[in-house]
This record gives structure tokens, C-alpha cells and sequence, in this order.
């Protein structure tokens, strides 16, 4: 999409006039309204991103990474309860979508609930992509905070941080020489 090459080239005025010339053509289906509320949101143009993102629900879109754009966008804006309920709404489309759940848990929704730490930890273990996992073990240690479980969440840390390692491919030796050069 044009609007997405003038953001990247950090063209507001472009961008947005794309942007708004897309709009005003209709249909779009999720993925231009995903993409334009993308642009909205790189600008900082939070409302203007949940309204075309609210567009996409409103159409009936299944497709949870908008809720989950949505309740990002409505978090910036200050609508925590918007959020909430955006990055609920990305979790019934997709029980494992794990940046929902982190998101969710860190609008400060962790209860301690047994249930939600058996679905946490059930994707957790279903899940070998180290990037997700991380985002489900910072879910799981809000949920074990709550809980009263702290050894639990200082554990469940530790492993995320284990899977953060692994998905960050750092090499000190070639930090030193570029630092050397």
C-alpha cells in the first residue's frame, strides 16, 4: 500500500492523504484496513487507527490480530476498558494468541484465577516458538502474582527470560570487534 511507503519515508502528509483516499473507497477487507490503520497508528494517530480498526469489526472481521490492534490502539488512547474488551474479543477468536494475553495481563487484569492459569500454561506448553512464549511467560507471572504465588512468577520469569535468549541471537565476540573497529 502507498500510505505504508510514505510512512516508512516518515511522510505524514503523504501517508496520510493515501490513507485517506483509501478510506474513502469502499470495500476494504482486513488486510487494507489493517494495513491503513497501521499507518494511522505509526503517526500516532491512535483514533483514527481504532476507528478504521472498529470498521473492520464492525464488518465482521474473524481475524483476532485486529481486536488485538484495536486494544493497542484504544490502550494509547486511554480506553482501558475498550482494551480489555479488544484484547478479550482477540482471545475468543484465538485462545493461544499469546501477545493478546501478555497485552491483557498487563492492563493489570491478572486475578490469580486457576482457570485462566491453566489455559496460560497450557499454551505455554503447547507452544515451542520462543517469541510467544515469552509474551505467555509474562502472562503466567502476572497470573502467579495475583495468585500469591510469587515463587511461581519468579520462576515462569526465568524461563521467559530463557526463551529470550534463545530467540535474540547475541554474539558478545562480535560486539567486542565491532566496538574495536
Amino acid at each position: 500500500m502507498l500510505a505504508r511507503c510514505h510512512a516508512r519515508a516518515q511522510d505524514l502528509a503523504g501517508a496520510l492523504d493515501c490513507a485517506a483516499e483509501a478510506q474513502a473507497r469502499a470495500p476494504l477487507g482486513d488486510v487494507a484496513l489493517a494495513a491503513l490503520a497501521s499507518t494511522f497508528t505509526h503517526f500516532g494517530r491512535h483514533d483514527e487507527a481504532a476507528a478504521v480498526l472498529r470498521q473492520a469489526v464492525a464488518a465482521g472481521s474473524r481475524n483476532p490480530a485486529i481486536q488485538f490492534n484495536l486494544g493497542n490502539n484504544l490502550k494509547f488512547l486511554g480506553d482501558f476498558a475498550g482494551a480489555r474488551d479488544a484484547f478479550e474479543a482477540a482471545l475468543a477468536l484465538a485462545p493461544d494468541y499469546a501477545r493478546a494475553r501478555a497485552a491483557l495481563s498487563a492492563l493489570g487484569d491478572a486475578r490469580g484465577d486457576p482457570e485462566d492459569l491453566q489455559r496460560i500454561t497450557a499454551a505455554l506448553a503447547a507452544t515451542p516458538d520462543p517469541r510467544a512464549r515469552i509474551h505467555l511467560c509474562h502472562a503466567a507471572a502476572h497470573e502467579y502474582e495475583a495468585a500469591g504465588r510469587p515463587d511461581d512468577a519468579w520462576r515462569v520469569l526465568d524461563e521467559g527470560k530463557a526463551a529470550l535468549r534463545g530467540a535474540i541471537r547475541y554474539d558478545p565476540a562480535a560486539v567486542l570487534n565491532g566496538v574495536a573497529a
